[in-house]
């Protein structure tokens, strides 16, 4: 029988042991498209390739373009106002059906980066670094393992890959400079 304790032992710490390296929940993962960031993506959507930024406040995500040439400097911008597009200092809003009409695109990528389904999660490797792929078997999400960032958005031939992602909070950090942008 005492053979038998350490054997028991071992069967009820080991499962504790390998549930440290478990992927995390996918709203733990969701929520850093529902906080504050700014970031830079690639966008492969069928034959077209776009370059752009996006911002977004807590409220208002704003897509502005850098690439075709033609587009750079246009945003599209999607709050809980609706949409509107965006260029310079002028926001020309949008009726409630021009979603699918301005640009389906524009449209389509928004709404992948505001996940909103149910997903599993597993992890995974790739090019040698440890991923989180959650996933709701039609729209892939990658994220780096290390800083819990997204890495790129795959659904059907749009491929959403983030170039930067920053995470921003809505206080200014207590060590913060002397902001020298502003001012005369």
């Amino acid at each position: 029988m005492k053979k038998f304790i350490p054997l028991i032992l071992l069967i009820f710490i080991l499962p504790l042991f390998s549930a440290c390296g478990a992927a995390p929940e996918a709203d733990t993962l969701k929520d850093v498209f529902y906080k504050p960031y700014t970031c830079k993506i690639a966008v492969n959507d069928g034959e077209d390739v776009y370059s752009a930024s996006v911002t977004f406040d807590g409220e208002d995500s704003i897509l502005t373009f850098s690439d075709p040439a033609i587009l750079c400097g246009t945003g599209y911008g999607k709050g809980k106002d609706g949409g509107y597009i965006v260029y310079n200092d002028l926001k020309i809003p949008l009726d409630e059906n021009s979603d699918g009409k301005i640009v389906r695109g524009v449209s389509v990528w928004h709404k992948m980066m505001k996940p909103d389904k149910e997903y599993g999660v597993r992890s995974s490797t790739e090019n040698n670094k440890k991923v989180y792929i959650m996933s709701d078997g039609k729209t892939e999400y990658v994220f780096d393992a290390e800083t819990d960032t997204p890495v790129n958005i795959k659904d059907g031939d749009i491929t959403i890959t983030f170039t930067e992602f920053i995470k921003t909070n809505d206080k200014p950090s207590e060590s913060a400079g002397e902001d020298l942008t502003g001012g005369t």
